[in-house]
């Protein structure tokens, strides 16, 4: 079972001008039977995009972002094109989700706190990340790198849900986070200091 296979990916949310990272992995070919996937994210998309096979993209062709998925048989791999830069993205609304704090606890490098079954994993953790962030970064403005994890996160969360954050690895140019679930969702995310 695909998600979003082939998809253009053509909206840019609130005020936004560029393609939301949710929106990227969204529409990523990841199947419920694949094993993990690792993004990688090199560049903004300011202009519609579509995840296509990396075997099909020319040399000559920068992506915007890139996947891996570790297969039952194989690996994929996949690339972010956007064909036309000229081509403007459809402006639509923000999405509706706002993280509460007060449900989270922070202590040292660990983050704990509940998911809520009315929204997808992702938008919750990008959202949980953006109000933890400035304790978990120590208030370092701050670019995600990479994300990897497993298919089980883009199923729907469950009731009852809980989320673990914490610091892995802290270095000048290079953060790692680990994330687990109490459903099985587990995974790093990898990021870098905003340019300034």
């Amino acid at each position: 079972m695909g998600f979003g296979r082939e998809t253009l990916v053509s909206v840019a949310r609130g005020e936004r001008n560029y393609v939301h990272s949710i929106d990227m992995i969204d529409a990523a070919p990841i199947n419920a039977d694949d094993l993990s996937f690792r993004f990688r994210f090199h560049a903004i998309a300011t202009s519609p995009g579509r995840w296509v096979e990396r075997t099909t993209v020319g040399s000559s062709t920068a992506p915007k972002a890139e996947l891996q998925i570790a297969g039952r048989q194989s690996e994929r791999c996949y690339a972010f094109i956007c064909p036309d830069e000229s081509a403007q993205l459809e402006r639509t609304l923000d999405f509706g989700f706002h993280c509460n704090p007060a449900q989270f606890h922070i202590h040292d490098d660990l983050m704990t706190g509940p998911l809520l079954a009315d929204y997808p994993f992702w938008l919750q953790m990008t959202e949980i990340m953006r109000v933890g962030g400035a304790k978990l970064f120590s208030s370092r403005k701050w670019l995600t790198y990479s994300v990897s994890g497993t298919p089980q996160s883009m199923q729907p969360v469950p009731e009852g849900a809980a989320l673990r954050l914490e610091m892995v690895s802290r270095r000048a140019r290079l953060n790692v986070i680990g994330y687990e679930t109490n459903f099985g969702v587990s995974g790093k995310i990898m990021t870098t200091p905003a340019p300034v």
